[in-house]
């Protein structure tokens, strides 16, 4: 998992992924913690650690750069235990694209999006989403 410390998280930071996929998983969202100071304390070195989110805000592009078929499939590893398949061995034809809907997916600190493909360097992924500190109910 990664922390970032900042004075002020950002509250939708946009980041664009594009990756060449490989036959095993690889992440292509992992959402941080943010390392935030104390609100209302006098000490300026008084920390805690606020939770992340991400919103997807594309669609996930998957283009075959082969001149043969291969398949893709994705997957959202939760925080709290348990992954998700949204595609398995979803067939991108050679030298084609295919647009698999993900636009408005939200994932929470330590949850992860992740892709393979069924063949090394035949498969380019690429999204985009705006990372930035989650609103919490209890502000301390």
């Amino acid at each position: 998992m990664t922390t970032v410390t900042t004075s002020q998280a950002p509250t939708a930071k946009p980041v664009g992924v594009s990756l060449e996929l490989t036959t095993a998983y690889q992440t292509i969202i992992a959402v941080p913690d943010y390392l935030i100071p104390v609100a209302g304390s006098t000490d300026p070195t008084e920390t805690r650690t606020a939770p992340g989110v991400a919103e997807v805000s594309s669609p996930l592009l998957l283009t075959n750069k082969d001149s043969v078929s291969r398949t893709v499939s994705v997957r959202i590893t939760r925080a709290g235990g348990g992954s998700f398949i949204l595609a398995n061995a979803l067939v991108v034809e050679p030298y084609d694209v295919v647009i698999f809907p993900l636009n408005g997916q939200f994932l929470q600190t330590d949850d992860v999006l992740q892709v393979l493909a069924s063949a090394n360097s035949a498969v380019d992924a690429t999204i985009s989403y705006t990372v930035g500190q989650a609103e919490e109910d209890d502000v301390i």
